[in-house]
């Protein structure tokens, strides 16, 4: 059962930023390769760039070529959306 504590029992761990999202949402069109790029099946990596492109308030197109077999992804961050 849960319990609330008044202090961590263990060293926190510093969170490590996977992937260079801050390079990634400049605007300009990606082409990112699973096994060189991310490690993720294709449709996790979709979900994670869907999740910040939310996260940051920015909308985001992406597609999968079709002669890729499924193992590369083209995306692109566009403007703010709206209410954010």
């Amino acid at each position: 059962m849960a319990s609330r504590v008044s202090t961590f029992s263990a060293r926190r761990e510093r969170s490590v930023i996977k992937y260079p999202w801050r390079e990634w949402a400049d605007g300009t069109i990606w082409r990112i390769t699973r096994g060189e790029d991310f490690t993720c099946e294709t449709v996790n990596m979709k979900a994670l760039i869907r999740t910040h492109a939310w996260r940051i308030g920015r909308s985001v197109s992406i597609v999968s070529p079709a002669d890729s077999e499924h193992s590369v992804i083209e995306f692109q961050f566009g403007g703010r959306t709206e209410g954010a």
